[in-house]
């Protein structure tokens, strides 16, 4: 378990090292982003078909009943806040703050997009986003878009995974998918240990390879485990499946945390900052969370209800990049079989330097269209990874900064075929 003395020693330290200016511009930039990632809760979206469960699986996660039995809503999203406070965003963009959860006049608004501010302990390490999405597949794939661009962890809630769902699943980014829960929600609905585990099974088969991990829930029994009083029956708690979940969860926060952690460890080394002695920044509040909202566009409003959005720009941006790494992974290749020992400086920076090229591309890309977004904060993250490649320098850096290249170049192959 992490522990939160050492995130804060660290977020000072980080501060402290690029207040000094003793790192260079791209490790000052990595430092920032780490920082942020620290500050941040990690950000886990629901996802999946009407009726599946969603809203009581944020209620079990987010420990207290935020949604209401048998309400019809838009996306929600539930971070951390002092006080209780909901913001609706109504359909003309404008933003209207209530300070009730006020179903009624909810109703009366018809908002597009829901922010629900609550002092709930669990919001203090996680955010959670209930995506919402209309019957039209156009609207689900990009409401799906929408929600992926800002997430950390995906958690798909299913009783059998269609082949319907599986379709809107592949189109969620393939390092998204690598940090995702399938979850088999109303597990109560097969009595009994054995049928649980059947149709489990079955899903597991049907969703083989794109999920992190799978796991099955009966939603309610782990919600009344909670009882009144505060206490919690871990025996009901155990029994639901919620106990393994919440651990499987805690884990995976813990890691992306951790990760960061050790980022900014390789950063220290690499340039001599010490515990104390770096030159503080100026004063400044404390740091606060920073609650990592989804963008502004409703999700209802980002795409015509009768035509899926245009793809064949992208296809032809995905097929430059596709081509521009297929040359650099050749050139690479030759120059590795030229020598039995090869120049692992010249090889990892021209790893950095193409993935910092991709970047680049992307984020000139982005601005025509936000749905780059989340591929290019997944290759900002593999930047990041080739610079602290570089910095630790162990035996294996230039092997498995090749290896990263490789990966890239696949997923951009993967957009290309899907």
């Amino acid at each position: 378990m992490v522990s939160k003395k050492s995130v804060e020693d660290t977020i000072a330290r980080l501060e402290r090292a690029i207040a000094s200016g003793v790192m260079p511009p791209a490790a000052n930039n990595l430092a920032e982003r780490i920082s942020k990632r620290l500050k941040s809760p990690v950000r886990l979206a629901i996802m999946g078909p009407k009726g599946a469960g969603k809203s009581q699986l944020l209620n079990f996660l987010a420990g207290d009943k935020v949604i209401p039995d048998d309400v019809r809503l838009p996306s929600v999203l539930v971070a951390w806040g002092e006080t209780k406070k909901v913001d609706c965003t109504l359909a003309d963009g404008k933003i209207k703050s209530l300070e009730t959860f006020d179903i009624d006049e909810i109703n009366r608004l018809k908002p597009v997009f829901i922010r629900l501010r609550m002092p709930l302990p669990a919001l203090k390490k996680i955010s959670i986003l209930e995506v919402v999405t209309g019957t039209n597949a156009a609207e689900q794939q990009r409401a799906l878009a929408w929600a992926a661009r800002s997430t950390d962890i995906a958690l798909w809630c299913t009783q059998v995974f269609s082949e319907t769902e599986s379709e809107l699943w592949n189109t969620i980014p393939g390092a998204l998918q690598e940090h995702s829960f399938l979850i088999m929600t109303k597990a109560d609905q097969h009595q009994g240990k054995a049928a649980r585990e059947k149709q489990l099974a079955a899903i597991k088969k049907a969703a083989e390879g794109r999920f992190n991990s799978f796991y099955h829930i009966d939603t309610l029994q782990a919600l009344a485990s909670r009882r009144e009083n505060g206490k919690v029956d871990t025996t009901k708690l155990a029994n639901s499946g919620g106990q393994e979940l919440i651990a499987a969860v805690l884990n995976a926060v813990n890691q992306g945390v951790q990760a960061s952690l050790d980022g900014a460890v390789i950063l220290f080394a690499r340039y001599d900052i010490p515990m104390t002695g770096v030159p503080a920044p100026a004063p400044q509040a404390p740091a606060q969370i920073i609650e990592d909202a989804p963008p502004e566009e409703p999700t209802e409003l980002l795409v015509p209800k009768d035509a899926p959005a245009p793809q064949a720009d992208l296809d032809d941006f995905n097929s430059e990049i596709v081509a521009y790494l297929t040359d650099r992974v050749q050139e690479l290749k030759i120059q590795l079989s030229k020598t039995d020992a090869p120049d692992s400086d010249m090889v990892m920076a021209q790893c950095y330097e193409d993935v910092e090229w991709l970047v680049e591309q992307l984020t000139e890309r982005s601005r025509d269209n936000p749905d780059i977004l989340h591929t290019l904060d997944a290759c900002q993250d593999a930047a990041d990874m080739m610079l602290l490649l570089q910095l630790e320098n162990h035996d294996s850096a230039v092997e498995d900064a090749v290896v990263l290249l490789l990966q890239i170049k696949r997923d951009f192959e993967q957009k290309l075929a899907a």
